[in-house]
């Protein structure tokens, strides 16, 4: 597959997923996924963070910038390592309210993964 058609095919996936997902009531958004530990809203979040930062190493590679992306430093331990996760994943979440204008429980972050020390 050539590059101009999987960026067709990205587009064309992004614009679906953003079509269903803006018709999921705040019930849904709330609804427990596959794994039964992250919310539809959580894991959408997590999503939508890995393209950004996905997307962000294309566009640098692009322009030829090969440096380390700003704050990507190693965290001291694996505790501080997920509390930045946790922390990030939450922005996206509450960017994802407001994208979406679907009210989306505010509450702290929940996964057994990030709880770990």
């Amino acid at each position: 597959m050539r590059i101009p058609s999987q960026v067709k095919v990205a587009r064309a996936t992004s614009e679906w997923l953003y079509q269903e997902l803006s018709t999921l009531t705040p019930e849904q958004w709330e609804t427990s996924g596959a794994c039964g530990v992250w919310s539809v809203a959580e894991v959408v979040a997590h999503l939508v963070w890995v393209a950004d930062l996905y997307s962000d190493g294309i566009r640098r590679a692009l322009a030829g910038d090969t440096s380390p992306p700003a704050g990507a430093g190693a965290p001291p331990d694996r505790a501080t390592l997920h509390a930045q996760i946790a922390e990030i994943a939450a922005a996206r979440h509450r960017a994802l309210a407001a994208a979406f204008s679907t009210p989306i429980k505010k509450r702290p972050w929940r996964c057994s993964t990030f709880s770990r020390g």
